[in-house]
């Protein structure tokens, strides 16, 4: 019993940080050592419930361990518990547990069967109806966070995909006209066979420039496979193999022609 009073002693000191986590440390422990009593269990998953109200990103495992104690706590009052130390119901508490979870499901159903077991009849009954609506306006609230949370992550990656496309035209476009630009000073003068191996020794030097682009500034946001993510790579270790055969078996051959279009054009 003493656990019992100092978790509800700590607990009515207000919302800090370091009240809280005392009364959950000892409500915790009152829970362990009076499971059959649903005032403890109650008052174990209504700390839970308001700690993690105030720190969102404490242990999500505690809001089970809260939902066992209050579903245990309303076995045991047989479905039915009257008010603790504040003016919800045990079913209403579920509701508060379930929601924090994002079971919005489970705690409109519980909000509901709290408005249901309420007695009419009584002095605070409309004060406790009022409580109630107020959760059930919080339940819609937090689906509704919940929803633009996941909206507002699924634009932010929608972004991040159209900035990486653009990137990604920019730079084609850039390949594209560093090629026509080269393609145009090579021909120019070349016999027909040294003149394609330079153009495509050109292309596979831009496509490989294009893929180290890729790969510097967009990397894997866009995803795909690693064959996808490679093959701009081998094509352009290919083109640049087969220009260097083309234009005369090797490198040397290639610097001859460069350096004879060089000349011709001065």
């Amino acid at each position: 019993m003493f656990f019992y009073l100092q978790a509800e002693y700590y607990a009515a000191l207000g919302d800090d940080p370091a009240n809280l986590d005392a009364a959950l440390t000892f409500a915790v422990e009152a829970a362990e050592r009076l499971m059959g009593v649903p005032g403890v269990l109650h008052l174990a998953a209504e700390i839970i419930a308001d700690r993690h109200e105030r720190d969102p990103g404490s242990d999500p495992r505690l809001l089970l361990d809260a939902e066992r104690h209050v579903r245990q706590a309303i076995a045991l009052s047989d479905g039915r518990y009257p008010r603790y130390h504040t003016t919800h119901t045990t079913h209403a508490t579920h509701t508060r547990i379930a929601t924090l979870r994002g079971a919005f499901t489970a705690a409109r159903a519980s909000i509901a069967r709290a408005i249901e077991d309420e007695d009419s009849t009584g002095a605070e009954y409309a004060l406790r109806i009022g409580d109630y609506q107020l959760i059930r306006s919080w339940i819609q609230y937090a689906q509704e966070a919940e929803r633009l949370g996941a909206r507002q992550e699924e634009a932010t990656r929608e972004l991040r995909q159209i900035r990486s496309q653009v990137l990604e035209i920019m730079g084609l476009l850039a390949a594209v006209i560093a090629f026509i630009t080269t393609a145009a000073n090579i021909a120019a003068g070349q016999p027909a066979r040294p003149a394609a191996g330079l153009l495509t020794l050109a292309g596979g030097v831009t496509l490989l420039v294009f893929w180290g682009f890729h790969v510097l500034l967009i990397g894997t946001v866009s995803g795909g496979s690693a064959w996808r993510r490679v093959a701009p790579a081998v094509v352009g270790v290919i083109l640049v193999t087969a220009g260097f055969l083309m234009t005369g078996w090797g490198p040397t051959g290639a610097g001859a022609a460069v350096h004879q279009s060089v000349g011709q054009g001065a």
